[in-house]
């Protein structure tokens, strides 16, 4: 809990990063239980090495490497959505307001 505490209060503390984050986690854990190289995981899913390891960091994805990555890695797209997120519904209400102001800035 203290880790989570941390990063609440860090700095560009965000409810989508933190969800990126462990997507990137689960998708890690997986690659590794089937011990897959960034390169061999990379080259199975279109990637190069430096972008498969932004995405185990974090990095937001599309739907389709989300379905690529659950398909080289022989789980269901569901299992690498299965974490616990902790989050108010005003970080979600802010996270929304500051995409509705970027588009009106446009």
């Amino acid at each position: 809990m203290a880790l989570r505490q941390f990063c609440c209060m860090s700095k560009g503390y965000s409810v989508e990063q933190e969800f990126l984050s462990k997507v990137g986690e689960k998708v890690k854990l997986y690659r590794t239980k089937k011990q897959l190289t960034l390169q061999e995981f990379g080259e199975d899913i279109g990637l190069d090495k430096g972008n498969t390891q932004r995405l185990e960091n974090g990095k937001n994805m599309t739907l389709l490497t989300l379905f690529k990555i659950a398909a080289i890695l022989e789980v269901e797209p569901k299992d690498l959505l299965d974490f616990p997120l902790e989050f108010k519904i005003q970080d979600v209400e802010k996270f929304i307001q500051e995409k509705k102001e970027g588009r009106q800035k446009k």
